[in-house]
């Protein structure tokens, strides 16, 4: 029998500082460029004496391209950028941090935003693998439409964070109903010991609760993602599996590392390149989903020394599998106390199966049900 797991997560969007940005894109055909997260001061030109400032959020001058194969090569390689006509003859690799022309300006560890400014009807695609060494966002930047957005590599965080967020051009106007972004992979994501991966929906204030979710394809026969060591936040997103993929893999697998199930999407951050923190969410208006259709596999495997933690969230399972599975040596906490929310109102956990354990524990395992926990865990038919 297939199995159905949905979750829904008290979620809605992230504020932070709006920052403007610089000019559009160069070309109709342009579909996306790269944006600074941080501050930059370079240095361009033949004696490398004219100086420019880009605050975090600025676009990095003629990185507009109609190839997301392209745009990677830049962003993981900076150096590569030169520029042969047009208004600015040089490129990245001609712009440095001091006048002296000795330190590029960007390089393989500058944070940076792959931001996608147009919809289209086809599928953008990263046609290798995606590595991450740095602070890396992802995400659209258009009024309206969904971008199909496929990874045919493997992606993996080997350094800093990838987040997954989108953002309208005006945040105080709010969005359409149909801005989104659909994520296809080929391989997990794997989050390594010092990686983190943030899932954070939209940036700013949707104006309709009932928007078009952001997605998160699972390849098929293999987990979306995969914890080695590393962290994940998922605030706001639906994963999930195509419709004729009925994997005995579980969505997520948590080898070691630290999953946490936030209450929703930030309300702020607080680091230099603005990635988030989760001590209050901006909003609970919103939902995620999470969608597994295996009836051999858990929607979420803790393995030996690893951990998950879920601060809110409605978990339903009507396969023939637990919802989470703890293994010997790992441990799932529902925690105790609230996470403040700035609209909305503050919610609950609730995992709930029919004809299964919602939880399945096995000998070694810990289940942690803290203190003031606000959890409802039952199974509607063997009372497991």
């Amino acid at each position: 029998m297939k199995k159905r797991i949905l979750s829904t997560l008290l979620a809605s969007t992230i504020i932070l500082g709006a920052v403007p940005l610089q000019a559009a894109a160069a070309s109709t055909d342009d579909v996306a460029r790269l944006i600074t997260l941080a501050p930059v001061t370079y240095y361009s030109g033949k004696t490398a004496t004219i100086q420019k400032d880009l605050n975090p959020g600025a676009v990095i001058p003629v990185t507009a391209t109609d190839s997301l194969d392209t745009l990677y090569g830049w962003y993981a390689n900076p150096s590569s950028h030169l520029v042969q006509s047009g208004p600015l003859k040089d490129g990245m690799s001609m712009w440095y941090a001091e006048p002296e022309k000795q330190t590029l300006a960007f390089t393989e560890e500058s944070p940076m935003w792959l931001q996608i400014t147009k919809a289209r009807e086809d599928a953008l695609i990263f046609t290798d693998k995606f590595i991450v060494k740095r602070d890396t966002r992802i995400g659209n930047y258009f009024w309206e439409g969904v971008t199909t957005l496929n990874f045919n590599g493997e992606i993996k965080i080997e350094n800093g964070t990838l987040m997954f967020r989108n953002q309208s051009p005006s945040v105080e106007m709010g969005y359409t109903d149909t801005q989104a972004i659909e994520i296809h992979l080929s391989e997990p994501i794997v989050v390594s010991e010092v990686g983190t991966l943030i899932l954070e929906n939209r940036y700013g204030t949707p104006k309709e609760i009932n928007a078009v979710p952001d997605v998160l394809i699972a390849p098929e026969g293999q987990p979306a993602i995969i914890v080695e060591d590393g962290t994940v936040h998922s605030g706001c997103f639906q994963i999930e599996r195509s419709e004729d993929d009925t994997s005995s893999e579980p969505l997520v697998e948590v080898q070691s590392g630290e999953f946490i199930f936030e209450a929703g999407p930030s309300s702020a951050g607080n680091t230099e390149t603005g990635m988030p923190t989760y001590q209050r969410v901006n909003s609970s208006e919103l939902a995620t989903v999470l969608k597994h259709s295996s009836s051999e596999a858990p929607a979420v495997r803790v393995k030996d020394g690893a951990s998950v933690a879920i601060k809110g969230g409605e978990f339903e399972s009507s396969g023939t599998s637990p919802v989470f599975e703890v293994e010997s040596g790992a441990t799932l906490t529902l925690p105790g106390g609230t996470v403040g929310v700035m609209s909305g109102k503050e919610g609950e956990n609730t995992i709930t199966a029919v004809g299964e354990p919602a939880i399945s524990v096995e000998n070694g395992g810990k289940l942690i049900f803290a203190e003031g926990a606000e959890s409802q865990v039952s199974s509607t038919e063997n009372n497991d």
